[in-house]
């Protein structure tokens, strides 16, 4: 995202008399950024399940996830936002003891990162989510109560204060679902709405959309066993569906809680998991065991296999790259439902696992980001719908390529040893096409998004720019830095219509003429058509009366005959026709006697 430069300007009209006079303002310019609008939701379960402080024995720790979505509702792109945080907190821990967390893993969207509790998002583009899931284990059991965190985005303008976080929401997470069929970006199935057995209620689709749940009741839901052979079983789960849309319900686990659940006729989108934990209350203590299902659109009819036989695994790398290994994971029988992989750096000092990939749906995983000619360690763990099948764990060893081959950008150089681009200031990124700069170092300045620099701000009113100091040479009565200012004054203008154009630093003719008259931008008046007059040509013009002559012969002295025009007026002619109409009459008369 660049700023845009824009030269704002507009008119001023206004009316003096029966005369409206505009005048031309004067264009400055302007940079302007669109600002992103950040909605943010927690989705968090309630309750961690570890080892009970009040017992002898140690309860294992179930990994609880802690989700996170940001969406940006703004108009703006949000570069290099992150969340700081601090550890969860856990209460109702009467004992007193230390409780540790432990962070099994970190992703954000599909990308799984190096765990951490601080996240970088980076780019959040206008219109768009952005998940991260943190999964993590505790070492005691209790009510997972609140989770600090604080939030950083620097605006390209380099200020941190245009954050803005209109929002921020939690939710009582009840699983980590998937809505979109596998696209490795978590969704979240929440409990909304309290109520005294939490069933959950809405779901939250990484795409930034809601959907409400329908819950089937254990009641309405009929389950049958049949044995398969010795080790396994297969359980059909059926009900009738009322509705459409999304559907819930949970159900007691009739098999050992450590057997092996793979689902066998299931829904594009359906989510299978297992849950068991021990529930101690002051009276009593009690297992739970349960099996969930989430479906779209659900048929419902369901059929699960359970088997004691532990998963075997095919590992292998399908494709070694020198910054990337494609890894392939099979399981023919039971069928594997997701896998957990670690990764360890055998040439770095200390080296230990890291989780690459939690809760990983497929058979395949791209991992990105490594080292040239670098010796690696993976680890590929099956899972159930909860849990992992940790003594099923395969190891695989792979060195990646010594060679790479990619193509940096605006005078980046490859570094063959890395297989990244070395990219001269202010570029940056994994080829060099991003521009880091932010902000120029004063107003003379602006950013050229095509060379990533500073450049000249243009001057104005065909002024000459100095590219030294970006100065301007301004023609004649302009001045300022831009030679956007006009140093005459209005007295300069001394015309009855004229102004002080400040756009043209000059007079400029403010009269309008009426009756299809044409102005005179020189002199300032109007050229009136032929009936009309007056300074605007607002004024008839009244006919004089017509003028008559008579002609007549005489002589000179010198007996030269000449004709004579003597101007009458229109009632003089009248009276001359009317004496020679009678004398004609007379001398008729006279020549009849």
């Amino acid at each position: 995202m660049t700023r845009t430069a824009f030269l704002v300007g507009g008119t001023l009209s206004y009316k003096l008399g029966d005369v409206i006079i505009t005048i031309p303002l004067v264009p400055v310019p302007i940079s302007v950024l669109p600002s992103p609008i950040f909605y943010v939701d927690y989705f968090f379960q309630k309750q961690v399940y570890s080892d009970d402080p009040f017992t002898p024995e140690i309860e294992p720790a179930e990994p609880f996830a802690l989700g996170l979505m940001i969406r940006n509702q703004g108009k703006g792109d949000a570069d290099n936002f992150r969340i700081t945080s601090g550890q969860p907190t856990i209460i109702d821990n009467k004992k007193g003891l230390v409780i540790s967390f432990k962070l099994l893993g970190t992703t954000v969207g599909e990308n799984s990162l190096t765990p951490s509790l601080s996240v970088n998002f980076g780019r959040i583009k206008a219109g768009s989510t952005s998940v991260a899931q943190f999964l993590m284990i505790s070492s005691l059991q209790g009510e997972f109560s609140n989770y600090n965190a604080s939030f950083e985005y620097i605006s390209p303008l380099g200020d941190d204060r245009l954050c803005q976080v209109e929002s921020l929401l939690i939710h009582e997470l009840e699983h980590v679902v998937d809505c979109h069929n596998d696209d490795k970006v978590p969704d979240f199935l929440v409990n909304d709405v309290p109520d005294i057995d939490s069933w959950p209620d809405t779901v939250y689709s990484s795409d930034g959309l809601t959907d409400v749940v329908d819950i089937i009741y254990p009641s309405n839901v009929s389950t049958v066993i049949q044995a398969i052979n010795g080790t396994a079983f297969n359980l059909t789960i059926q009900w009738i569906p009322t509705t459409s849309g999304w559907t819930y319900t949970r159900i007691n686990n009739p098999f050992e809680h450590n057997a092996f659940m793979v689902p066998v006729n299931v829904g594009t989108y359906t989510n299978f998991w297992k849950t068991y934990r021990i529930i101690r209350t002051n009276s009593s203590v009690n297992a739970e065991s349960l099996i969930h299902i989430l479906d779209y659109n659900s048929n419902g009819f369901y059929s699960v296999e359970f088997t004691s036989v532990q998963p075997s695994v095919t590992f292998q790398a399908i494709q070694v790259q020198a910054t990337s290994i494609l890894l392939s994971f099979t399981s023919p029988s039971p069928t594997v439902i997701k896998w957990r992989l670690e990764r360890r750096n055998n040439d770095a000092v200390n080296a230990t696992f890291v989780v690459v990939g939690t809760e990983i749906l497929g058979n395949q995983y791209l991992d990105s980001g490594l080292t040239k000619n670098t010796r690696y360690t993976y680890r590929i763990t099956p899972g159930q719908t909860t849990g992992y099948v940790d003594n099923s764990t395969v190891t695989l060893n792979v060195t990646t390529s010594n060679s790479c081959s990619f193509t940096c950008q605006n005078g980046g150089t490859p570094d063959t040893n890395t297989c990244q681009c070395s990219c001269p200031s202010p570029w940056l990124g994994d080829l060099c096409e991003v521009c880091s700069l932010t902000e120029c170092r004063d107003s003379k300045h602006i950013i050229n998004p095509l060379t990533c620099q500073c450049e000249c701000i243009p001057c104005l009113a065909n002024a000459v720019l100095n590219p030294s100091d970006c100065s301007c040479q301004c023609k004649s009565g302009f001045g300022g830095i831009k030679c956007d200012q006009c140093t005459l004054t209005g007295n300069s203008c001394t015309g009855a219509f004229q102004f002080l154009n400040p756009l043209l630093c000059g007079c400029d003719c403010g009269l309008t003429c009426e009756n299809a008259g044409v102005v005179n931008k020189t002199s300032c008046t109007c050229k009136c058509p032929a009936a009309w007059t007056g300074q605007t040509c607002n004024v008839v013009v009244v006919a004089p009366p017509p003028s008559t002559s008579l002609t007549g012969t005489g002589t000179t002295d010198d007996e030269a005959p000449v004709s004579i025009a003597v101007p009458v007026q229109p009632t003089t002619v009248l009276l001359l026709v009317l004496i020679t109409f009678f004398m004609i009459v007379a001398t008729s008369i006279l020549s009849a006697t």
